[in-house]
Order: C-alpha cells, then structure tokens, then sequence
C-alpha cells in the first residue's frame, strides 16, 4: 500500500492527508455553493408547503396561492425609524 493511500500520510501536493480527503473536500465545497444557489427556492417551497398543510388540516380550506410580503432589510427599518419616528420619541 502507498504512503498516498494512509490516512494522515504525505499526500496530494505534500497537502497532510490523502488524495480521498481532498476530493471529499473539493466535492464539499462544490456542493454547498450549489445549495446556496438554490437554498431560497427551497426555503420559499417549504413554507408554501407548510402553509397549505396546515390551512387544509386546521382551517379545513384549500389554498391555491401562497404570496410571500416584501420585508424591509434592518437597514431599511433603522432608517425608516430615524426618519418618521425618532424626532418624535424624545
């Protein structure tokens, strides 16, 4: 057996493990871009899911639409407190 195929030998480019490890590495990486990528349309599917499975279970009614609100950022609230409430607050 090569000293490559130990874990913890000298391995790909003198990197400390083994070329599997580096893969799995790689490999890892890759994937959790590709779900960043697709994480919202998932987020937004399941709670559509949700919605319709509880209105149907609890409120006995049959929801064809689910429509998600636009929320301000923290940013935008702050500002928008600053602007129309703080003068006021004392």
């Amino acid at each position: 057996m090569s000293e490559e195929a130990l874990p913890g030998g000298k391995g790909f480019f003198g990197w400390e493990g083994n070329l599997y490890v580096w893969c799995i590495m790689a490999l890892n990486m890759m994937l959790s871009w590709v779900l960043s990528m697709v994480e919202n349309f998932w987020d937004m599917h399941e709670i559509e899911r949700a919605v319709k499975i509880l209105a149907d279970d609890f409120l006995r009614m049959e929801v064809e639409k689910v429509e998600f609100l636009e929320m301000p950022t923290y940013e935008e609230t702050k500002v928008s407190y600053e602007r129309d409430y703080a003068p006021y607050a004392g």
